[in-house]
């Protein structure tokens, strides 16, 4: 679960290249016919996503990985010039770039061409637009595989392109049972439907869903209980003010292993909160946040759409009448990371 647990989660900010060549990634001697193992890969992750301060890297990738963290205050050339830099100095066997093909900031565009090493991109849905203007459909051409991750892009037509299935950092036998998970959450009221409500995405968005929260604690207080979840980092600019608060907030991540706690969610139209609810059967509100390049939209479906907080109230209303508590049934999905990670192994050991 190291390759799921380490870039799974990290935003499209991210890219994660596997260790230098010269380490026991790639075959000792060499042939073709060696096999590389996926206990034999190592990762370097280049992040600057806010997020990844709020976990735990060490129980998270292992000790065998590094996480590099950019600062969030570097401007784009900042950004681009650290990356390029991280890439350029290392003689990495493998890049694997997460959504932007020639980077977050362009920093890619000139270098990856020349790179001596196995390249993939995980193929996201872009906006067509961005798209267009930088020729990706040409671009591309430079990776070795482009991999779509459970959902279909504007490049997914190309032969090159592998699908999987959704990536998850936890696989369905890690999933804690319903009744373990409601002691995680601190549920009081285990016999009563729980709504969690996500505090997810850019700092104003955390508060809207915060006071969406208490207010439909207030609402539901007498069938249902609510519950605001915050990663552990961002939990500490609530709990001065738990107790003004309708809706309890919960300092958990991954929020996954615990899903089966809830039964219903609602959030934002992201990759891994929506792709979660679905793969653990638990009912969804989706609102679209806006983005420069993810079109959230049209992620989520007819069922789970609400263009507003005004609309997520009725949504969550008219799906709250037939909740029925936590089913007891073990969700059985498909962890397309465990896909990726064959499909790295043998390009590893074809390239070797």
């Amino acid at each position: 679960m190291s390759l799921a647990r380490a870039t799974a989660r990290f935003t499209t900010d991210s890219k994660a290249q596997s260790n230098p060549k010269n380490s026991d990634l790639a075959a000792p001697n060499g042939p073709k016919d060696e096999v590389v193992q996926a206990g034999s890969l190592r990762f370097t992750i280049v992040t600057n996503s806010p997020y990844a301060t709020s976990i735990s890297v060490g129980s998270e990738i292992g000790a065998d990985h590094q996480l590099v963290r950019l600062p969030e205050n570097l401007n784009p050339t900042e950004t681009a010039q650290r990356t390029q830099q991280l890439i350029t100095s290392g003689d990495y066997a493998a890049i694997i770039v997460d959504t932007f093909p020639r980077g977050l900031a362009g920093e890619l565009a000139g270098i990856l061409p020349n790179l001596n090493c196995i390249k993939i991109l995980i193929h996201r849905d872009l906006n067509p637009i961005y798209a267009s203007k930088y020729d990706l459909h040409k671009f591309v051409r430079h990776y070795d595989r482009l991999i779509a991750p459970g959902e279909q892009g504007c490049l997914s037509t190309l032969e090159h392109v592998i699908t999987t299935s959704p990536w998850f950092n936890r696989d369905p036998q890690e999933l804690l049972s319903p009744h373990e998970a409601k002691q995680r959450l601190s549920i009081k009221s285990p016999d009563k439907p729980v709504i969690a409500i996500m505090g997810c995405g850019r700092k104003e968005e955390r508060e809207q869903m915060r006071a969406f929260a208490n207010r439909m604690a207030m609402v539901l207080r007498n069938r249902a209980e609510v519950i605001f979840i915050s990663t552990n980092e961002r939990a500490s600019l609530y709990n001065s003010a738990q107790r003004n608060q309708a809706a309890k907030v919960v300092s958990l991540w991954p929020f996954f292993q615990a899903i089966r706690g809830v039964d219903l969610i609602v959030g934002g139209g992201g990759y891994n909160t929506v792709n979660e609810a679905r793969a653990a059967g638990i009912e969804y509100v989706g609102i679209p946040w806006e983005r420069l390049y993810d079109r959230q939209r049209t992620r989520l479906r007819a069922s789970e759409l609400a263009l507003n907080l005004e609309e997520a109230k009725n949504l969550l209303m008219l799906k709250v009448e037939s909740l029925k508590t936590g089913s007891a049934n073990t969700p059985q999905f498909k962890n397309g990371v465990h896909q990726m990670l064959a499909e790295l192994c043998q390009l590893l050991t074809d390239d070797s």
